[in-house]
């Protein structure tokens, strides 16, 4: 069959077309996908933007830490300190109630208590000065709440919301970068890769290294509880702020470890023991605190 002029004309101006109409949607695509990426380019500035700004991002030692802790101390309750704590949390366990600080962030009936978790504090001070600025609610409160929240416990031990912040708030604080500098709140500011995602300094210490053990809470404190010795002391409110000393000097440790991120194997290797050591304390410390409340007669 021969096909006319005519047809042959209209078979080519329908090519056309249809090679026009490929060209303008290759063309459209080309534009969105240039668009989408400036988009994201912009999204990622105004992210990194507000972080600066923003209050430090404190969430303690995430789930699987505060969890840590809570067994920890626990296991190191005399028998009349479990029945009565057994009482007030009605049979939940220190452990469970462990990251309730966290949660109740989501309830606008706890709003503004965000700054309760951490205590920023510059760096390079000595003892003295340290005691009086660790107290202040200047750049966080942790510190100052967990003080009055132990004064007000041991005149009503029965306050349930009480005694869960009590324990939440004393884990955050031996948290090294729940005791760092304002200027990078708290290391939040300080990113870099780890296992192939950006993260803070701040989130490895919440919870990126205890991950990288891979063990459940309960494996974790056991461990923990047969390798950690803990020194029998009976509390005195004065030992808070040994205990913020300590923290604040750990932190300048992890501030000085960021150089080291890159090999993740061997940062595991020279930091899992200030690691071990500041859960390990957390929890001798919050039975220490515990027992002083509820373990009397």
């Amino acid at each position: 069959m021969t096909i006319g002029k005519g047809e042959r004309l209209r078979w080519f101006d329908l090519f056309n077309i249809f090679e026009q109409g490929v060209l303008n949607r290759r063309v459209k695509l080309a534009i969105f996908e240039q668009n989408f990426l400036v988009m994201k380019k912009n999204i990622t500035i105004c992210l990194l933007g507000i972080l600066c700004f923003m209050p430090q991002l404190a969430w303690g030692w995430g789930l699987i830490g505060h969890r840590v802790i809570g067994e920890l101390a626990q296991k190191k309750l005399n028998k009349t300190a479990q029945r009565r704590i057994d009482a007030v949390l009605k049979h939940a366990g220190v452990a469970m109630v462990a990251n309730w600080g966290d949660f109740v962030r989501s309830d606008e009936k706890y709003e503004g208590r965000e700054v309760w978790h951490y205590k920023d504090i510059a760096s390079g001070l000595n003892r003295d000065a340290f005691n009086k600025e660790a107290v202040t609610k200047n750049d966080g409160e942790a510190v100052f709440r967990v003080q009055e929240l132990i004064t007000k416990l041991k005149k009503e031990p029965n306050n349930e919301e009480n005694l869960k912040m009590l324990i939440h708030l004393l884990g955050d604080m031996h948290q090294p970068l729940h005791m760092g500098h304002p200027e990078d709140k708290g290391g939040n500011t300080i990113r870099f890769k780890w296992q192939g995602r950006e993260v803070s300094l701040h989130s490895l210490w919440d919870e990126g290294l205890i991950d990288f053990q891979k063990l459940s809470y309960t494996e974790y404190a056991n461990y923990l509880f047969r390798t950690h010795t803990a020194k029998t002391v009976t509390f005195q409110p004065s030992l808070v702020l040994d205990w913020a000393w300590e923290t604040y000097q750990a932190a300048q440790k992890v501030y000085d470890s960021v150089s080291k991120t890159e090999n993740q194997y061997k940062y595991n290797y020279e930091y899992v023991s200030l690691l071990e050591e500041r859960l390990s304390l957390a929890g001798d410390h919050l039975a220490c605190v515990l027992n002083y409340i509820y373990g009397g007669k």
